[in-house]
């Protein structure tokens, strides 16, 4: 994949990959999985801190439970378009 193997005569007929096969061939990759897990363990510390936020907010500080539900929301907002338009604003 990262050498050699690339290249194949210009002569030959191009191969034809199924999906199982690509798919089973990027799933072989050791730095997929290692990614994998990175992302699995950002998400699980990720998702122990806002498991309480509310909680914090509502006891801790004292604010009304629909006010802490709203800042919920919005985080939870922000974050998908923030994935989805993450890199636009990092033109800016």
């Amino acid at each position: 994949m990262y050498g050699d193997e690339g290249r194949r005569d210009e002569s030959a007929p191009p191969q034809t990959m199924t999906l199982f096969a690509a798919f089973r061939r990027v799933m072989t990759e050791s730095e997929i999985w290692k990614l994998g897990c990175v992302y699995f363990m950002y998400g699980f510390s990720y998702m122990i801190y806002l498991t309480f936020f509310v909680a914090y907010l509502t006891k801790e500080i004292g604010m009304d439970p629909a006010a802490a539900g709203r800042i919920f929301a919005i985080i939870g907002i922000v974050a998908i378009f923030g994935a989805s338009f993450g890199d636009s604003f990092r033109m800016l």
